[in-house]
């Protein structure tokens, strides 16, 4: 299929805009250079989505698309984490919502709900800071209503352990912080318990108890890391019923190995 590989490469790498009749020959050296590189990213591409089409049986268009959704994808979730970085981490002054709503292309408002808590937990796991957002934790009072709107909207068998879950929490040394709210339209703000433990050598980890039964670290951290906790309670992907005692047995265990983690760090 050569013409759609053509196609679809002179789509993605379009000419550079015609030079004005009154160009100097600077400019001019400047078009021949970029359209020179056009031309051979175009080639490139082509020659790349005729192969997969030959050896995969991979419709070019159709690749192509899903590249470029994907690297939409990743562009989108680099911009959350500089937004986290400029609003959160940047002291003594943060980046205001107007600075960043300019090169954003969007209006200050829409930069409060452009991150959540994950992507907070993201940058400061890649940059060894943490938030400058101060949060008191929540008070009994605060933490009782947090409980009761999780239960409301966890379904099925999780919400009978919601409030089992934290106790267990509470019990074993986890303080409750209340959600940041990132956004100013209520009906999008985040629904969470936050819980913070921790360690004598400078370890913190911070546990999130959402909706639909779930109690973990934040998504992108490796399973593979000590630091990482996630469980799912009422019934999980399994089929398998998991209680608040599943979960209190589980999170003691957790703290043991971030106990030896702690300890490896504090000898480093």
């Amino acid at each position: 299929m050569p013409e759609l590989s053509d196609d679809v490469a002179a789509l993605l790498h379009t000419l550079p805009r015609p030079l004005p009749a009154d160009a100097d020959d600077h400019e001019r050296d400047l078009y021949e250079q970029e359209l020179e590189e056009v031309l051979a990213r175009r080639a490139d591409t082509a020659r790349r989505l005729r192969e997969v089409w030959t050896t995969h049986d991979y419709d070019p268009l159709l690749f192509a698309l899903g590249e470029q959704q994907r690297a939409k994808t990743a562009a989108d979730e680099r911009i959350r984490l500089l937004v986290a970085y400029a609003r959160e981490f940047v002291s003594p002054r943060p980046y205001t919502q107007e600075a960043l709503a300019i090169e954003m292309e969007v209006s200050p408002s829409a930069v409060r709900g452009a991150y959540d808590h994950q992507d907070v937990e993201i940058v400061a796991s890649a940059t060894g800071r943490r938030t400058t957002v101060m949060q008191q934790p929540a008070a009994e009072g605060t933490l009782n209503s947090l409980i009761a709107e999780l239960e409301e909207r966890t379904s099925g068998p999780g919400r009978e352990h919601v409030a089992g879950v934290a106790q267990a929490l509470l019990r074993q040394g986890w303080t409750p912080y209340p959600p940041v709210r990132r956004t100013p339209n209520p009906k999008y703000a985040k629904r969470y318990v936050r819980w913070e433990r921790r360690w004598p050598f400078g370890t913190v980890i911070s546990l999130y108890q959402e909706p639909a039964g779930f109690l973990g670290t934040y998504a992108r951290m490796a399973p593979d890391d000590p630091r990482w906790f996630s469980r799912t309670y009422g019934i999980n992907a399994e089929g398998e019923k998991i209680t608040t005692a599943d979960v209190a047995a589980a999170l003691a265990a957790y703290a043991d190995r971030v106990t030896e983690h702690d300890a490896e760090r504090g000898r480093a």
